[in-house]
């Protein structure tokens, strides 16, 4: 019973010296935040919902908004829905530009509304 005793102490001491104090608070600092890459990604299904969703001025006015990114990507994916379950139809491009080129990104954003127009007339 005294071994026994014993090492119960010695554990229960150990135990109780082994955590240490840490007087310093764990503090995330990060001043420095900047940010590289933003990606836009819109998946439509239909004719319909691309013209619904894909407004070129909504995109005007979030261009005022990502001013703190350096490149910018637009990717659009058309799914066809009226296929069967066994051969599925879809269409994706992604365009890539700087920020500083505000306009010719969004004269391609229009560019790729359009194909993806003539994609979903082609396929009725």
């Amino acid at each position: 019973m005294k071994k026994l005793f014993a090492y119960v102490m010695v554990l229960v001491s150990l135990f109780g010296f082994s955590q240490s104090q840490n007087d310093e608070q764990n503090v995330l600092k990060n001043d420095n935040s900047e940010f590289q890459n933003l990606d836009m990604i819109i998946t439509v299904d239909s004719l319909e919902e691309l013209e619904s969703e894909l407004n070129v001025s909504d995109l005007k006015d979030l261009f005022e908004e990502i001013k703190a990114f350096k490149r910018v990507s637009f990717q659009l994916v058309c799914n066809d829905m009226r296929t069967s379950n066994v051969y599925k139809k879809n269409m994706s491009v992604k365009i890539e530009s700087t920020i500083e080129n505000e306009a010719l990104f969004l004269k391609r954003v229009q560019n790729l509304k359009a194909m993806a127009i003539t994609y979903y007339q082609n396929n009725n």
